[in-house]
């Protein structure tokens, strides 16, 4: 049986403190307060259209983001 942090056991602590706790970056502080994230899974056999599509634009994000606003404007 395999032990340790990971194997479903809490992580050791020092002085109350989990030792293995990564701090928060400037980064991770500014991301959670100011952006979401939104993934999508796309089916090989059934969407492979779309999976095409997206890999011949250079920027993935920024061509779902034009499409939806073209969406928008037009309703």
């Amino acid at each position: 049986m395999t032990s340790g942090i990971g194997a479903g056991e809490p992580a050791p602590l020092k002085g109350g403190i989990a030792i293995d706790a990564k701090k928060e970056t400037p980064q991770n502080r500014y991301n959670r307060a100011h952006t979401v994230s939104v993934a999508i899974r796309l089916m090989k056999n059934t969407e492979q259209d779309i999976i095409t599509k997206l890999d011949s634009v250079p920027n993935k994000a920024g061509y779902i983001k034009q499409l939806i606003r073209q969406d928008i404007a037009g309703h």
